[in-house]
């Protein structure tokens, strides 16, 4: 089970080994703009249109980019211990971890064992027979 999710099949273009040094390097040009004032939106697309981006290269680097100032204010909100202290916890999130856990967990692995029994011959089951999956 390989789940992508969002996942569209431009993604191995756009977000291959050699697309995301340039994503890097657009993502250090933008950073610069929005320290200097520029509003973000502006700036992926002055910058994205430099480096020829995607749509969706564009929306990636937005969604994951800060300024100085706002990474120094998530910074000093870091906790190391919540010992004694009241935590709440976003359980939509919640729900999407677990979702990977199990899905790349023990548990994923037997439910897809049980399926396969259900439906297929399990691959390394199969016979070893020297004309099999030949026609």
């Amino acid at each position: 089970m390989n789940a992508k999710r969002g996942y569209v099949p431009e993604d191995d273009k756009n977000f291959s080994k050699s697309a995301l040094v340039t994503l890097r390097n657009a993502s250090r040009h933008i950073r610069y703009l929005i320290n200097e004032g520029y509003d973000l939106k502006q700036a992926s697309t002055f910058v994205g249109n430099h480096f020829v981006l995607s749509e969706r290269q564009r929306l990636a680097i937005v969604r994951s980019i800060s300024t100085d100032e706002q990474l120094r204010l998530r910074k000093s909100k870091e906790k190391t211990s919540v010992t004694g202290e009241e935590v709440w916890i976003d359980g939509f999130n919640t729900v999407i971890t677990l979702e990977v856990m199990l899905m790349y967990g023990k548990e994923a692995s037997n439910r897809k064992q049980e399926i396969d029994r259900q439906h297929y011959t399990i691959p390394n089951q199969r016979p070893k027979d020297k004309h099999c999956g030949k026609i």
